[in-house]
């Protein structure tokens, strides 16, 4: 679905607001302790505020509703499953 952004299609309505719901749960960069902020400084930055680990495990499963009803509704559209691939 490259064109779900710049098309004013309907049927994109209920994904444009999940994505939209998502960004606001998900927080940005300039936002300490936003789960965006979070994943920055511990997982991608190097910074001093990275120790040797980091649990993830509030901020995924915080994020986990959301991110399978995008899932759903991209497969509803797509009108076929994701092919999981690890």
């Amino acid at each position: 679905m490259p064109d779900w952004q710049r098309r004013n299609k309907t049927e994109y309505d209920t994904l444009k607001e999940l994505v939209a719901r998502l960004r606001t749960q998900y927080g940005n960069a300039n936002n300490a302790n936003s789960h965006c902020w979070v994943f920055n400084k511990m997982m991608a930055h190097p910074t001093r505020h990275r120790g040797v680990t980091y649990d993830y495990t509030s901020i995924l499963t915080d994020l986990r509703s959301i991110l399978e009803e995008i899932i759903t509704e991209i497969e509803s559209l797509r009108r076929q499953p994701f092919k999981w691939a690890w």
